[in-house]
């Protein structure tokens, strides 16, 4: 009886010294540094200060090119259970780009496209046009 009731008041402490595990939605938000770019197989040259990032801030994420913020934010609606973990970008309603992606701690990968969801994060899955987008972040 003694063994029993140390279980059931241990396992509660011990619960509670675990830090609780943040959503992905939340670990999303704030801004992410563009690390490199790349278009089905060809890269996309990306600048060496922070001038190209995405910003993910409740269901919008907004990007900045050269330095210049987009003039409409994209909405992102993100599902953490499938497998792999998608991502769909919209624009005015309409979903536009669908993807999936991975964070791991302060590293974020995108890999989207306009026509079929990705399978991998793989820009050259795609054979032909149009190709996978494949982003690679780091959070600032």
């Amino acid at each position: 009886m003694r063994a029993l009731a140390f279980i059931v008041l241990t396992v509660p402490l011990l619960a509670l010294g675990d830090e609780p595990k943040k959503e992905d939605k939340e670990r999303l938000k704030g801004t992410w540094l563009v690390l490199s770019c790349k278009v089905g197989a060809r890269s996309i040259d990306v600048p060496a200060d922070p001038m190209d990032t995405w910003t993910f801030e409740k269901d919008q994420v907004v990007n900045t090119h050269d330095g210049k913020k987009a003039e409409k934010p994209w909405t992102f609606a993100i599902d953490p259970k499938a497998e792999p973990k998608t991502i769909d970008l919209s624009l005015d309603g309409k979903v536009v780009y669908q993807g999936i992606y991975e964070i791991d701690g302060q590293r974020l990968k995108v890999c989207y496209n306009k026509k079929t969801r990705p399978t991998r994060l793989d820009p050259e899955e795609a054979a032909k046009p149009p190709y996978n987008v494949l982003f690679e972040f780091e959070k600032k």
